[in-house]
């Protein structure tokens, strides 16, 4: 996997969000824009000594619950925790889950100035169930991102952000953030900027993400930029 380089830049304030993305000194940490679907991870801890009389299935004693960034979320905190700048760029709902989430990733050092949140969707959560270190039942609750105008400012912060970060980092979780205008904009305005290859890491599992991936090594080795 390959970085998209992005030359340094004195910041420009050009509108909302901009606090999320810190000054920038000489010996300044590098930047790193990460764009894709964001998540909760949601986890309920204990033990399990019986079987539930209603049906097949375990019950468990619930010792502890914590929760965890996930999907970009966590590609940020650990950009974070190796002393990176985080820059993070998703989408994130107006619910409780929501609020939650940004409190977490905020307290592992992350800023969320760029962060859409919109009513059009819930937040992700995936919560787990774990006896001791095995985890015995996970449930989901999401929705796959489709609105126009969100997608539609993910993709104009995505050419200004681009500009003043140092490497762009798209993790697709095939929640519908990471759609190809997305994906092409943070590759084009890394290009556009640098005049560099702009192959951009993809963290995640998606076919869309491998496919689009291979369309971009194509295009650049035909150019012989790659």
């Amino acid at each position: 996997m390959h970085a998209a380089r992005t030359p340094r830049q004195t910041p420009v304030n050009d509108g909302p969000g901009r606090a999320s993305v810190p000054p920038r000194g000489e010996s300044a940490a590098p930047r790193i824009l990460v764009v894709g679907d964001l998540m909760l991870d949601r986890y309920f801890t204990g033990s399990v000594d019986r079987v539930s009389p209603e049906a097949p299935v375990p019950i468990l004693n619930v010792r502890q619950t914590f929760l965890r960034p996930g999907g970009a979320g966590n590609v940020a905190v650990n950009v974070a925790a190796m002393g990176g700048g985080a820059v993070l760029l998703a989408a994130v709902g107006t619910d409780e889950a929501g609020r939650e989430l940004r409190d977490a990733l905020e307290a592992d050092g992350v800023g969320c100035g760029e962060l859409v949140v919109t009513g059009s969707i819930p937040t992700t959560v995936k919560t787990r169930l774990l006896a001791g270190h095995n985890q015995i039942a996970r449930f989901d609750q999401e929705a796959v991102l489709d609105d126009a105008g969100v997608l539609a400012e993910l993709v104009r912060r995505c050419v200004r952000l681009v500009a003043t970060t140092d490497v762009a980092v798209i993790s697709d979780y095939a929640k519908g953030t990471c759609n190809q205008a997305v994906c092409r904009a943070v590759i084009e305005a890394a290009r556009g900027t640098s005049g560099m290859p702009a192959d951009a890491i993809l963290a995640g599992i998606s076919a869309a993400a491998k496919r689009f991936r291979e369309a971009a090594e194509r295009e650049f080795r035909r150019s012989g930029e790659w």
